[in-house]
């Protein structure tokens, strides 16, 4: 049976990394093109003009609307259209002619495939005294990606696995793309996702985020888990080595397993190209800002089977807090092996090294009830010692084995191994009380204090697609494999209370007799699981999605050290997560849905011997979530510009809440706690007008305990503001003597929020606002960026956050 023209590319964009891209009818479709032997070297092409209305641009978003219009087919490698943009284009032309006018003054040609069907190239690679209507003789190329897409990128393989567009998925996804990440020039997480609505960081040396009101601490790196479960600390991936981001919102157990319910973040990594690219560049700026970046990708053999990447990042600054420096520097290799046309072998790694003070902020995030007093303190007050530092080494390694077993169905197997291994001297805190009311806090330190992680998993998915009847059905099916050893160690002793007001600074420090009980624990855990999911055409307008998961989970804890050494705690977990989802589409570029799913995860996390055990020393049973959402999406413009609405209701059941019969200090827990989160979500994005590009949102989000044994019910959630709001617009100059500058400018806003269960300290509202300047010319690229304009006082976490800063940046593109 004929598959529709959108399904046709899902088998080849499995890992979200364009090789080459390549335009066809309406949507970016993988091609083989391959000249025949004997062909005559002319052949016809499109004579009928077409009459184009296309506003000035990105020069892959216009080519792929002369693509789609004419009905040509284009293939490009996405290195050659980086930075690049199109003059307006308005009038009768033939294709070839628009496609001459779009690729003026960009230093690329179009030669013809066939009747309709051209490949672009640099000029000084191709025979510029061939005629627009000659064919020539390639080799086989197979085109596993799509051009770029501008803010308005539509097609997200984290949903559902597969390269669905959005307008026919039943759930949210934001989406970060490559310009976008390149326009703001980022060099932190917790600014990229300043851009997604509903998403606030939660700080520290280790970024993990709150969504939709929960704490997410499960980052995904190309579609598999990069963080483990059972660990607190986050990996990070340095923006350098990222192609674009995808937040997918809510429950998504069917998919990746122990994942809290409201939602998760996927890196998606930078992947080798066909063509020769490199780029350098640096960056410095205020809080003695210094980075430096390189990026260098390009075939490795004559015959463009064997490619290779590498990314490298260097970066050193200070914060706008004493004492507070960091350094940190990446090296991310990565390679593409095309075995055969069918067979593709992609492996790639990355290694991150930081060394940083160890900084917990104020500690605003507990229920001390004189907890307010901190955000009376500058932001540059510091509460540990000048000398605490936080040494981090993350590696990371993945491979992926795609083979496609035939047009409709392939198979791929996938392997990571990760390593987290960090090495920590610095000062915590105790936060029951002052020792002095509102003056004096407690603390305590760690010296040392390590913890060891590895993890490795494992995954074969099988994708396909197939007719049943009067139905067409794309299906996944996939089981996987992950174990997860932490080892933590650490000394723990009482340090010299600190006057947060008048701090001095090197008192002393002393260990007690049971310092080794806090936290020396060997957890290990085991996961296997088996999963399912069919997307349903019920007819042109109307998609169903059913799925569902099989966890088996296995995990013990051991205490190797302290007055508790040997005790030994131990669960076993099967359990099913569900997804159901309905979409309509009344016309093509609009689409209503409706989706419900859910979530778990165990109780098992590395913080301590106590954290998440019963009464009776046992692991508490796993928390459990659902969520049903319903929303509305719109492709408008021709694609250019992106809409969305999105309402949901979440609620988190077995909460960990403490066991009110406790002895004091204690922190053994009983699974009866609720907390339910519901709200709206709006977003538009894209290319508004022909010099215009903006990317907006706005949330509403009550988050509230719903049951509890010590906070009150009613009490928001922590760092989940009510209403949340971010605008970024950028101005592009297409001609004239401006041409080749971008203004761009926005803001995030965020109403007040709550900073501790019970809600004890509360955040003040704020706006944050960001202005750039860019200028390019060739292959040059010059930059300044401000940040926080306005030197507002907000925090990440607990952690107070940087004033105001300029950042100057200049790139050159080989």
């Amino acid at each position: 049976m004929p598959q529709p023209a959108h399904r046709l590319w899902s088998v080849h964009t499995t890992h979200g990394a364009a090789l080459c891209a390549c335009i066809s009818v309406g949507v970016f479709t993988p091609v083989s093109t391959m000249a025949q032997e004997g062909a005559s070297r002319r052949a016809p092409v499109a004579q009928q003009k077409e009459a184009f209305d296309l506003p000035a641009g990105r020069l892959a978003a216009s080519l792929s609307a002369v693509a789609r219009q004419a009905k040509l087919n284009l293939s490009v490698d996405p290195a050659l259209l980086q930075g690049k943009t199109a003059q307006a284009l308005r009038g009768d032309y033939r294709p070839p002619e628009a496609l001459q006018r779009l690729l003026a003054d960009t230093g690329l040609s179009a030669t013809p495939i066939g009747e309709r069907g051209y490949t672009l190239a640099s000029s000084q690679d191709l025979d510029l005294s061939a005629d627009l209507d000659e064919t020539v003789t390639l080799e086989t190329i197979t085109v596993r990606g799509r051009l770029s897409e501008g803010y308005a990128a539509n097609t997200a393989t984290s949903a559902l696995k597969l390269d669905v567009p959005l307008i026919e998925t039943p759930a949210t996804v934001n989406i970060i793309s490559g310009e976008l990440l390149e326009d703001r020039a980022f060099t932190r997480f917790s600014d990229v996702l300043r851009t997604v609505s509903n998403v606030q960081v939660n700080g520290g040396y280790d970024e993990a985020y709150f969504i939709r009101g929960f704490f997410a601490d499960q980052n995904l790196r190309n579609g598999m888990v990069y963080q483990p479960s059972l660990a607190e600390p986050t990996m990070l991936a340095d923006v350098e080595n990222v192609e674009r981001v995808e937040v997918l919102k809510g429950p998504s157990a069917v998919l990746y397993g122990q994942i809290e319910p409201g939602g998760v973040v996927n890196y998606v990594t930078k992947r080798p190209l066909d063509a020769f690219f490199a780029s350098a560049q640096i960056d410095t700026g205020t809080f003695g800002l210094f980075r430096a970046v390189a990026d260098m990708t390009g075939p490795v053999n004559d015959s463009g089977t064997l490619l290779m990447r590498l990314n490298a990042a260097y970066q050193e600054n200070d914060k706008d807090r004493d004492f507070v420096k960091q350094r940190r520097h990446m090296i991310a290799p990565s390679l593409t092996w095309r075995i055969s046309g069918r067979t593709t072998l992609d492996a790639n790694a990355e290694y991150l090294s930081r060394d940083e003070t160890t900084d917990f902020g104020f500690p605003i995030n507990y229920s001390d009830p004189h907890g307010e007093v901190y955000l009376q303190l500058p932001r540059e007050r510091f509460l540990g010692e000048p000398d605490d530092r936080t040494q981090t080494d993350q590696f990371v390694m993945q491979t992926v084995l795609d083979h496609q077993l035939s047009p409709d169905w392939s198979v791929d197997l996938r392997l990571q191994y990760t390593n987290y291994s960090q090495f920590n001297e610095g000062i915590s805190f105790i936060m029951e009380d002052f020792v002095n009311p509102e003056r004096e806090v407690w603390r305590t330190f760690a010296d040392p204090y390590e913890r060891d992680i590895y993890t490795y998993q494992g995954q074969i998915n099988l994708t396909g697609r197939f007719a049943a009847g009067p139905f067409d059905h794309s299906l996944l099916l996939g089981t996987e494999y992950r174990q997860e050893v932490i080892k933590i160690r650490g000394l723990v002793g009482i340090a010299a209370n600190l006057d947060i007001f008048e701090p001095v600074y090197g008192q002393s420090l002393q260990y007690p007799a049971e310092a080794l009980s806090f936290s020396n624990l060997d957890d290990n855990g085991e996961t296997l699981a088996f999963s399912f999911q069919d997307l349903i055409e019920l007819g042109a307008r109307w998609n169903l999605l059913l799925g569902g998961r099989v966890d088996d989970i296995r995990q013990k804890r051991r205490i190797v050290a302290g007055s508790r050494k040997g005790e030994v705690a131990q669960q076993e977990e099967t359990v099913f997560s569900p997804r159901i989802g309905l979409v309509f589409r009344p016309m093509p570029e609009f689409s209503l849905y409706a989706s419900y799913s859910k979530s778990f995860r165990p109780s098992l996390n590395g913080t301590g011997a106590d954290t998440f055990t019963g009464t009776d020393g046992s692991l508490l049973p796993i928390t459990e979530a659902k969520q049903i959402e319903v929303g509305t999406k719109a492709s408008l413009l021709e694609e250019r510009l992106w809409g969305s609405i999105a309402l949901f209701n979440i609620v988190k059941k077995n909460v960990a809440v403490r066991d009110p019969d406790a002895p004091p200090f204690s922190d053994l827990r009983i699974p009866t706690g609720e907390q339910r989160s519901r709200g709206v979500e709006l977003e538009l994005r894209g290319q508004l007008t022909e010099n215009v590009e903006l990317t907006s949102y706005y949330a509403y989000t009550d988050a509230e305990v719903t049951k509890d044994t010590t906070i009150p019910v009613g009490d928001r959630l922590r760092f989940t503001p009510e209403h949340s709001a971010g605008l970024w617009v950028q101005y592009r100059f297409f001609g004239g003597p401006l041409r080749g500058l971008r203004l761009g400018a926005g803001f995030n806003y965020y109403s007040d929020m709550e900073a501790s269960l019970p809600n004890v300290v509360t955040i003040d509202s704020h706006t944050l606002v960001d202005a750039s300047i860019v200028y390019e010319k060739s292959n040059w690229r010059a930059g300044v960026f401000f940040k926080n304009i306005l030197d507002e006082l907000y925090f990440s976490g607990g952690t107070p956050q940087d004033g105001f800063s300029v950042t100057g940046s200049i790139a050159y593109m080989f």
